[in-house]
């Protein structure tokens, strides 16, 4: 699989306005004991107005850069050769330079053309190498800034 087939998109209640060109991703895998990391930039190839269920919203679309082909081909020659684990698509999210209030809205994922736009419990379903730890690990972590519920659940504790 080529990187630039992998497309995320970005729906948001609010305008992003002068930040979508400034948006990347960060790759990683790992190997033995060590997270390997590298960010690439994502490119913006669109922008549309939509109604979403809270009213008008909008959604942005990337693609991972070509400059991530490189590393995304080493993590999968390490898979593999089974020397890492696998590349961390379930993380993977458009991130903002000089972002100063968390990210909001959810995003799609489109890995490939025939699977159409996946949300993120979908899309990770699709990853069937997740373990149930992989599962716990990433609801509870807190590197992950967009929308889960479609993965993780919605809990509500009433007093």
């Amino acid at each position: 699989m080529k990187n630039r087939d992998f497309q995320n998109r970005l729906i948001s209640s609010k305008p992003l306005d002068e930040k979508i060109a400034h948006a990347y991703v960060e790759l990683s895998y790992q190997q033995n004991e060590r997270m390997i990391e590298q960010r690439f930039p994502l490119v913006f190839i669109s922008k549309n107005d939509e109604s979403i269920q809270q009213g008008r919203g909008y959604r942005y679309k990337y693609k991972v850069a070509e400059q991530a082909q490189a590393f995304f081909d080493r993590a999968m020659q390490l898979r593999l050769s089974k020397r890492a684990q696998t590349i961390r698509f379930n993380y993977i999210q458009p991130l903002f330079e000089n972002a100063q209030e968390p990210q909001q809205g959810r995003v799609e994922y489109a890995l490939l053309p025939d699977y159409g736009p996946l949300n993120l419990g979908e899309f990770m379903r699709k990853l069937s190498f997740l373990g149930d730890d992989d599962w716990i690990t990433f609801c509870n972590d807190s590197q992950y800034v967009y929308d889960k519920v479609s993965a993780c659940g919605q809990v509500q504790i009433n007093e």
